[in-house]
């Protein structure tokens, strides 16, 4: 087997500032380093929210939560992709479906998936944009259209797409009503050694996946959980 890359870190200038902050007085788990982490990412995929996560299979998982998805329930997944996208479907107790892809970019077959929601209950979709690659902003909009007709979740797994741009020379991230999954593992083009995050333009979305990840709550240090949620926080050593 050839190996695609090895990860390169810089360790002694990771070991420097993991030791500044341990020597500080700053919060281990999210705090400001993770807030301006997020403002960064945010700004740059030029979006208005992003949400740090424990990796990208539980910004899927958390995704699939804040849409609905409950055990039993369908969703398609391209029939070529990382296991971590069925595996944030399993984790629910909902039923992946495998769908062919486009031959021309190897990413879910829009057409063969559009015949599944007809016939179909179709709770969502994971449309995996594969180390890059994806369908015409044009074609991927209208599809996007026909699943919000059809009340079907559309989800982007991004996982291996940081940095990467549509044929608009947009980079990929997320539709106005929809969420975006990344994932920071070690091996991946940004890396905190593991973690992931959703990017979203949508205030409601915003706030109800910092609920879930947070067991509940808006913010930390309150008592009050205003719904189910899980522990799913990043950590400001990442």
């Amino acid at each position: 087997m050839i190996s695609q890359y090895k990860p390169s870190y810089n360790r002694q200038e990771i070991s420097k500032k993991v030791s500044e902050y341990i020597l500080s007085d700053g919060y281990f788990s999210e705090n400001d380093k993770t807030k301006k982490f997020e403002e960064e990412l945010a700004k740059f995929l030029g979006v208005k929210h992003c949400i740090t996560t424990t990796s990208g299979t539980m910004a899927l998982s958390l995704t699939l939560l804040d849409h609905g998805v409950k055990a039993g329930d369908l969703v398609l997944i391209p029939n070529i992709t990382m296991m971590s996208t069925q595996a944030s479907v399993d984790l629910l107790g909902a039923k992946p479906i495998h769908i062919d892809v486009d031959p021309r970019n190897l990413c879910l077959d829009l057409k063969r998936a559009k015949d599944y929601i007809e016939h179909g209950n179709i709770k969502a979709i994971i449309y995996v944009t594969l180390n890059g690659r994806s369908h015409p902003d044009e074609e991927l909009d209208d599809f996007k259209r026909y699943c919000k007709l059809c009340g079907v979740a559309f989800i982007e797994d991004n996982a291996q797409s940081f940095g990467s741009k549509t044929n608009n020379y947009k980079r990929i991230s997320c539709g106005e009503e929809n969420i975006g999954c990344f994932s920071l593992s070690f091996h991946k083009l940004l890396s905190t050694g593991q973690g992931g995050f959703c990017v979203t333009n949508n205030d409601a979305l915003n706030i109800r996946l910092r609920e879930l990840k947070n067991v509940g709550r808006v913010s930390g240090g309150a008592d009050v959980h205003e719904r189910f949620g899980i522990n799913a926080k990043f950590t400001d050593i990442q």
